[in-house]
């Protein structure tokens, strides 16, 4: 679109630098053909501006597309971080429970030896 771009604007600059060449036409009608050139000209404007506003759209698309993957794997990777510190967690109670428990089965048998009845 950008060469139809130009070459409505090289069209516009000629024509505005030989109005007196259009045909002979009286002041009115050289008027009008100037709106029509400016209207022209704004045209082209508003659809170069259209396709740019539309590729910046599809480059938002994309872009939020993107964005929304990664929060889904940050929360992904915030679930499987949070269940790693349970496990951990039930790791470390289960080993001080395990020595909790090979300490007082430690007294008591050094109780039950200290205490022994003995047999005379």
């Amino acid at each position: 679109m950008c060469i139809v771009y130009l070459r409505y604007l090289y069209r516009i600059h000629l024509l505005q630098q030989q109005p007196e060449m259009i045909l002979g036409i009286d002041n009115n009608e050289y008027l009008l053909v100037q709106d029509l050139l400016s209207t022209q000209d704004k045209l082209t404007h508003a659809e170069v501006r259209c396709q740019s506003l539309g590729a910046e759209r599809e480059q938002l698309k994309s872009t939020e597309a993107r964005l929304v993957s990664e929060n889904e794997m940050l929360h992904r990777n915030q679930q499987t971080r949070d269940q790693l510190v349970i496990s951990l967690e039930a790791i470390q109670v289960s080993r001080l429970l395990h020595v909790v428990l090979s300490y007082l089965n430690c007294r008591y048998l050094v109780h039950y030896i200290l205490y022994l009845p003995t047999f005379h």
